[in-house]
């Protein structure tokens, strides 16, 4: 039997908030001095930066998204982020659609300055691809992380939180998965939770709870049959090891 142990889910950078430099209506004609940007990616060397402005912004209730010079915008402070509308801010969902998200197929690493080391199944969240092979990433947990690595060793994946869930798993032998079993079945069901929800779950969430529910459902008869399998060995091996009552080997 196998025991799945859930890490903490590493998020994607989130975006950061920004205003339209005095001097950025000369790089756009569809953005007005004082539009809430979300950036949401930037080349490697930070020169530019891509940006999304959504909902309500100078008074307009409009979408628009594009790339603007480094220059052209002004972060926000945290009190001005603060003050902010959350008509303005991307929902996760909406964020997550514009994030590039791999997975690591093979181990990789390199002394160039620059480089990111790549181990077998880390997820990256990536900003460029280069048509020379190379690609621009880093780990969502630790995006001090960053660096260039041969985009043929990654595999581009679903923008989901499922993408970046990951689990450690355990070997359990056959006594271990037997007492496992008989542990959990001692404890009873447990009671049915009482939803506080009102209304549809968000999309995202209903959609992890109906993975969960039935990884729950598959693990739960998983162990069912690992537990009679140990069982039957263990019966099997005690009948093997039981001398026959009655038979005496003689040698002459």
């Amino acid at each position: 039997m196998q025991l799945s142990i859930p890490n903490s889910i590493p998020l994607p950078c989130f975006p950061t908030l920004a205003r339209l430099a005095p001097n950025g209506n000369a790089q756009t004609a569809v953005l007005e001095y004082g539009d809430v940007l979300n950036i949401i990616n930037a080349t490697p060397d930070g020169s530019s930066v891509a940006y999304i402005v959504r909902g309500q912004s100078s008074g307009a209730n409009r979408s628009h998204h594009g790339w603007l010079p480094r220059e052209a915008v002004q972060l926000s402070t945290p009190v001005e982020v603060a003050e902010l509308p959350d008509a303005v801010h991307l929902t996760m969902q909406e964020w997550l659609r514009h994030v590039t998200l791999v997975t690591v197929e093979d181990d990789w690493q390199s002394d160039e300055d620059n480089t990111l080391g790549l181990w077998r199944g880390d997820v990256l969240q990536v900003c460029q691809f280069r048509e020379d092979g190379w690609a621009y990433g880093w780990l969502p947990e630790d995006i001090a992380r960053r660096g260039w690595f041969p985009s043929a060793l990654v595999s581009i994946v679903d923008s989901r939180i499922n993408s970046l869930k990951k689990t450690q798993t355990e070997e359990l032998s056959a006594s271990a998965s037997a007492a496992l079993v008989s542990v959990l079945k001692e404890g009873g069901t447990p009671p049915p939770l009482q939803w506080s929800w009102e209304g549809e779950l968000p999309p995202i969430v209903a959609e992890s709870a109906e993975q969960l529910e039935c990884e729950f459902r598959d693990n739960a008869a998983q162990m069912d049959a690992d537990a009679a399998a140990a069982a039957a060995a263990a019966a099997a091996q005690e009948i093997a090891d039981t001398p026959t009552n009655g038979l005496v080997n003689k040698t002459d």
